[in-house]
């Protein structure tokens, strides 16, 4: 056991509230879809990395989708996702 732990102590939880909002706005037709995503999020504590700010956007031709969000963190660079999915 190490010196100055306590038996059965777990890392304590980070809890944290805030609120967000964001605008989507595309069009297409049956076969085509296009959108444009932006979002905006509240954090409480100023010393957090991730950037307020999240751009994406997504396109769909038939039945195949692609989905794409950007996020600034800071001095640790940026996140990015791609999502992909088919619909049967």
């Amino acid at each position: 056991r190490a010196r100055g732990r306590r038996r059965g102590h777990l890392a304590r939880r980070e809890e944290r509230t805030g609120a967000g909002a964001g605008l989507e706005v595309g069009g297409g037709t049956e076969r085509f879809d296009a959108v444009a995503r932006i979002g905006w999020e509240t954090r409480p504590d100023p010393g957090d990395a991730f950037a307020p700010v999240v751009f994406g956007g997504g396109v769909r031709i038939d039945r195949l989708a692609v989905d794409f969000a950007y996020r600034a963190l800071g001095p640790l660079g940026s996140t990015r996702q791609l999502g992909l999915s088919y619909r049967f």
